[in-house]
């Protein structure tokens, strides 16, 4: 299972990073501290999973699960 997170926070993003992989729970195809930048990611990416800070500077977590929505039909939003 491929997992994609993004957080405004790098400490956040390291503490999920370290849970997912210690515990198994699947492969981390990237991290992105900008919704803005991860919208470009996911056209090529293509992640099973993407976990979404809900309050980040430049757009909230429910805008960015919205707009990403529209074209990864595919992909699961945390």
């Amino acid at each position: 299972m491929k997992i994609y997170m993004i957080d405004d926070d790098p400490n956040v993003l390291n503490i999920l990073k370290l849970i997912i992989q210690t515990k198994n729970l699947g492969e981390i195809c990237g991290l992105c501290g900008s919704p803005v930048d991860a919208l470009e990611d996911l056209k090529y990416i293509k992640p099973d999973i993407v976990v979404v800070d809900l309050l980040m500077p430049g757009m909230d977590g429910i805008s960015f699960v919205r707009k990403a929505g529209t074209e990864a039909k595919d992909t699961a939003f945390i």
